[in-house]
């Protein structure tokens, strides 16, 4: 609720959009239930002409259901894998563990939070694809890097680009 309220806010202060004056189109913008868990972080501007008009196509709903069964798979199966991998290595004797053991730790730990991550965003917009509302892509591959400013780039995107805007800059 209060990254989207201030994001509404914040655009407004900054003039990239006009303060919209219907009071249930901005509250379905800062409560759009999808993307509040972990979704991708929306600006008013890119989404509050699909909620206001949402485009309901077979098109966007297998593409939804295809979405939100693959969050499911990445949440349920990928994610707990890598999960119960990363708890049995970290109950061991760090004395006695290879640098290999250890790398195989880092890359199990990493997988585990971009699967966390991932399928919860790709279930929102899967979720959100079936009401007909097309949510900007947030995760893009982000282990397929060759540096830390890439990682981040990639690797929950929306949130990113938004800090950039409104905190960093």
């Amino acid at each position: 609720y209060t990254l989207a309220a201030m994001s509404y806010c914040i655009d407004i202060f900054k003039g990239k959009i006009r303060c919209d004056h219907r009071f249930a189109l901005v509250a379905a913008f800062v409560g759009f239930f999808p993307c509040l868990t972990a979704g991708p972080l929306t600006r008013y501007g890119e989404i509050s002409s699909e909620l206001e008009c949402p485009k309901l196509s077979t098109d966007k709903m297998s593409r939804g259901i295809s979405l939100y069964l693959k969050g499911l798979v990445e949440k349920c199966v990928l994610s707990m894998l890598v999960s119960d991998m990363w708890q049995q290595l970290i109950r061991l004797d760090i004395s006695g563990v290879s640098a290999i053991t250890a790398w195989l730790g880092t890359a199990a730990a990493g997988m585990y939070v971009y699967f966390e991550y991932a399928s919860i965003t790709h279930m929102a917009s899967g979720i959100s694809l079936m009401l007909g509302i097309e949510l900007p892509e947030n995760f893009d591959h982000p282990f397929r890097v060759r540096s830390v400013t890439e990682l981040i780039k990639r690797f929950n995107s929306t949130v990113t680009a938004w800090f950039l805007d409104n905190v960093y800059t």
